[in-house]
């Protein structure tokens, strides 16, 4: 442990080969500098070292730390990162990490930051940001990746059936507010293959309505975004004065106001 310091460079710990955890955050720097690691010390650490806090210190650059890849736990949180593809890039390295802080950096207010992210993450992550992370929404995030990635190389070439029943299999496990951020249109398509390989959607998601087993009122709404307009029959409603213009067409003249004393010829 040693936070609150003035150490700026990391060194001489290159016999330290049983080091596990290494705290070194909020150190006193002078202005503009950033903390650094010596290359010495990282390829001593890079198979050893699992706990690793290096919040505050002005990092705007993790590549140096691809090499620890037996980190479990990093805390990154209050730095200057400002590069995503460089940030997913690292963590694709860290194969065995399981919890992520990466709060008050500036690429964490880039759109599609923590998709992203999880995207890049191993599986064994289980925290980002303080906050849970369902293997399910992972594997999800991942698929639906790749699915763009294949329709963006072949131009909108199929996707298989397999890969269509995968996808619809992991969507039924989606926490709520995963399915609000992918419009439905984009995920219809995804579950689907693609308009020209339709696969049926047997299944309700999380915040779509499912029709009832009595066939009737809401049963006829059909699979559909809450809040979006319901797929049903026009039901005439059952008092035809009470915002509606009075049907001419079986009240004759009287809904006119004309008395048949006074009608007019042609």
């Amino acid at each position: 442990y040693l936070g609150y310091n003035e150490i700026s460079v990391v060194e001489g710990l290159e016999h330290q080969s049983a080091l596990q955890l290494l705290h070194i955050e909020r150190q006193s720097l002078e202005p503009g500098a950033a903390l650094y690691f010596d290359p010495r010390t990282l390829n001593t650490l890079r198979t050893c070292l699992q706990d690793l806090d290096i919040s505050h210190n002005h990092i705007s650059s993790i590549l140096d730390l691809q090499s620890l890849t037996a980190l479990k736990q990093i805390n990154l949180r209050d730095n200057q990162l400002t590069n995503l593809e460089e940030l997913c890039s690292t963590l694709q390295r860290w194969t065995e990490v399981v919890s992520v802080q990466l709060t008050n950096n500036p690429v964490c207010k880039l759109a599609n930051y923590r998709n992203q992210v999880l995207v890049a993450s191993s599986y064994t992550l289980k925290s980002l940001d303080d906050k849970s992370v369902s293997p399910i929404t992972k594997v999800f995030l991942q698929k639906f990746e790749q699915e763009k990635s294949k329709r963006r190389a072949s131009s909108g070439a199929v996707s298989s059936d397999e890969f269509s029943s995968e996808v619809q299999q992991l969507v039924k496990h989606l926490p709520e507010g995963l399915v609000r951020a992918v419009s439905g249109k984009v995920l219809e398509d995804t579950i689907s293959g693609g308009p020209h390989h339709p696969v049926p959607i047997t299944f309700p998601l999380n915040n779509f309505v499912q029709p009832s087993a009595t066939g009737t009122g809401k049963s006829d709404i059909k699979y559909g975004l809450r809040g979006s307009k319901p797929r049903s029959k026009f039901t005439k409603p059952k008092n035809p004065s009470v915002g509606h213009p009075p049907d001419i067409t079986q009240r004759g003249d009287e809904a006119l106001g004309i008395s048949s004393n006074h009608r007019i010829e042609d």
